[in-house]
Order: structure tokens, then C-alpha cells, then sequence
């Protein structure tokens, strides 16, 4: 797609999400694939001490955003094409074993020297501090010949790490859109975001960074410069914000914790895939919004970047349980009509 005032823009980005109105479409997704850790911590700050024992409790699976939200679609009901940068030693020999099992993902496995490997620090109340060490996998660019299989989707989520902007001109040039998370921003304007916020035709982003009476104003203001079609912001607890209309209005989705929060890792993956998944199977963003906030509801009550996900019939009841839940509550919200109110 080359580039063009932002009326235009904003309609070509529009048209290329038409794309997935096809039948079972495939989502491409491209990134890392760490071998994660998630160590229980109780509270911060740590305690100093000599040993804890947390039998059973310490998990080292797959992590990493493109994994994460590889696997989330997966869950749904979607078709993934994992393009993921995979350790060559005996730490990414463990990945690609986990990596081998997710049904519906087929994988495309571009080798670095060693993994890339992150420890999650979490806490009793779900709040958590991670430790990235990318190795190499940050500077291990796509083949240009797998970068060419590309036109093959419907979709691509593509990784904010350098090794993803020649995704997006790949993208670009074959005409399929493009879905990035700008994870917490603190400057719209900085080189990376106007980069990668430039390519999208769905966005997402987090709030947490931000104080909250300004987080809906940097949602519109990301939406309308940059014409994005579909913006999502995580805010947490406070649930989630959309605009389907490159910032001219914005609906917001409460938060929704199904079962008690464990680890709010991954939990901004998870609002993308579900996101994402709904809107890959047809369903109208209001929805897509709402179903996403369930999903990472669900996700955070256990840790692990790839672990917690609900598949499709188990959202599909968890959406209707809520949506009775919401008619009860709006029913008993009415005065009795025998009884006069004062």
C-alpha cells in the first residue's frame, strides 16, 4: 500500500480488512518465541531470603508476544501461520516441542544461536515485573523468502522489535493488512509509533501508562492521525476502549475477571486475540470489543504468556452467561411498578 492522504489512506486500509471476509481466513503472525518463566513472588517489593519453596508453581513455558497471541487465535478457532524467531540451542528445543503440539497453528521456525528467554515475577495481587534477555532473536531477520509467503494471509500481526518493519513493508506491498500493538505508549510521536501506528488497519494499545482521563483523548488522537480504521486501548481493570471509526467516538467494555487473577501477563495478547479471532470470524467490532475483554478475563487467572485461554465454546457460553447476567442486573436496576418510588 503506498501512501496517500489521510482520506485515502484511511480507505484503503479499510478496504484491505474486506480481505478477511472469506471463508476460515488465516491470520499470519510474526515474532519471537521465548522460553518463559514465571516465578510466584507473593509481594513486592521480594523479601530477602535464603530459599522459598513453591512446589508446583514455578511454570517455564512458551512466551512472547507473537506467540501468545498465536496461540490465543488457535484457542478461537482460527488458523495461524506462526512466523517465530526459535532459539537453535537446547532452551529453544523446548519451544519448538510446545510449539509442535498447538493444534491449529503451523509454524514457520527461523533459528537464532541461542533463546530468548524472559522471567516473570508475579505477585499475589496479579501485578508482575519481567526480565527480557532477547539474545540475538531482536537482530534475526525474516528470510526474504518467507517474508514473499505473506500475500498467502488474510491478516498479519507483526512485533513492535526491529526485525518487524520489514514485515510491515512486506505487507504493504502485497496488499494485506496489518494489526500491531503499540503495547504502553508514552509519545505518539516518536519514530517507532508513527512507523508502526502508519501500517495498521487495527491497533492496539495500553492505557496503563496513562492517567485516566486522558487515555480515551490518546486513543482518538492515535485513531485520527494516523487513520487507523480499528484502535483497541487495554485499561486494565477498568476494562477496555474502542474506536471503529479512526477517532471520531468511542465505546468502552467493562473488565470482566471470571476467576480470581492470578499473573496480568499476557493479558493485553489476550485482549488481541480475541479481538482479533471475533473479528476474523465475521462478528461486528462492538462485539469483537466484548468478547475480547472476557477473553483476557479469563486469561490473567493464570500465568504463564501462552497458558489460561479459553477455546471457542467456552467463550462462546461465557459471552451469553454475562449477557444474562446484564439483563437480570438492568431488570432489577427497574422500580416495581406496584410500588410507587418516593
Amino acid at each position: 500500500m503506498s501512501a496517500a492522504p489521510g482520506g485515502s489512506r484511511l480507505a484503503e486500509k479499510r478496504r484491505l480488512l474486506e480481505g478477511l471476509r472469506v471463508p476460515r481466513p488465516v491470520v499470519s503472525t510474526w515474532g519471537l518465541a521465548n522460553l518463559e518463566i514465571s516465578v510466584p513472588i507473593g509481594s513486592f517489593p521480594v523479601p530477602g531470603a535464603e530459599e522459598t519453596f513453591v512446589d508446583g508453581r514455578i511454570d517455564a513455558v512458551v512466551g512472547g508476544v507473537a506467540a501468545n497471541v498465536s496461540r490465543g487465535l488457535s484457542r478461537l478457532g482460527v488458523r495461524v501461520h506462526a512466523h517465530l524467531v526459535v532459539g537453535a540451542d537446547g532452551l529453544g528445543a523446548q519451544v519448538r516441542d510446545q510449539l509442535d503440539g498447538w493444534e491449529g497453528v503451523t509454524a514457520t521456525v527461523v533459528p537464532t544461536p541461542e533463546c530468548p528467554r524472559t522471567v516473570v515475577l508475579y505477585a499475589d495481587d496479579g501485578q508482575r515485573h519481567i526480565l527480557m534477555d532477547p539474545r540475538a532473536a531482536t537482530s534475526t531477520d525474516f528470510p526474504a523468502a518467507v517474508l514473499d509467503t505473506i500475500g498467502e494471509f488474510q491478516l498479519a500481526h507483526v512485533t513492535l522489535a526491529d526485525i518487524g518493519r520489514p514485515v510491515l513493508a512486506a505487507a504493504a506491498a502485497a496488499g494485506v493488512p496489518v494489526a500491531v500493538d503499540l503495547q504502553a505508549v508514552g509519545d505518539i510521536d516518536s519514530e517507532r509509533v508513527r512507523a508502526y501506528a502508519a501500517a495498521a488497519s487495527v491497533l492496539f494499545l495500553s492505557g496503563a501508562a496513562l492517567v485516566p482521563a486522558e487515555r480515551l483523548d490518546t486513543l482518538r488522537a492515535v485513531a485520527a492521525t494516523f487513520d487507523i480504521p480499528i484502535a483497541v486501548m487495554g485499561m486494565g481493570s477498568d476494562g477496555a476502549a474502542m474506536t471503529a471509526d479512526a477517532g471520531e467516538s468511542v465505546i468502552t467494555s467493562p473488565a470482566y475477571s471470571p476467576r480470581p487473577v492470578r499473573s496480568t501477563l499476557g493479558a493485553g495478547d489476550a485482549l488481541a486475540a480475541g479481538f482479533l479471532a471475533s473479528l476474523a470470524q465475521g462478528m461486528d467490532p462492538s462485539r469483537c470489543l466484548r468478547r475480547a475483554t472476557l477473553f483476557a478475563g479469563h486469561k490473567v487467572g493464570s500465568a504463564g504468556g501462552t497458558r489460561g485461554f479459553l477455546d471457542a465454546p467456552e467463550l462462546g457460553r461465557l459471552e451469553a452467561d454475562t449477557a444474562v447476567q446484564q439483563v437480570t442486573e438492568r431488570a432489577s436496576a427497574q422500580p416495581d411498578p406496584l410500588r410507587p418510588t418516593e
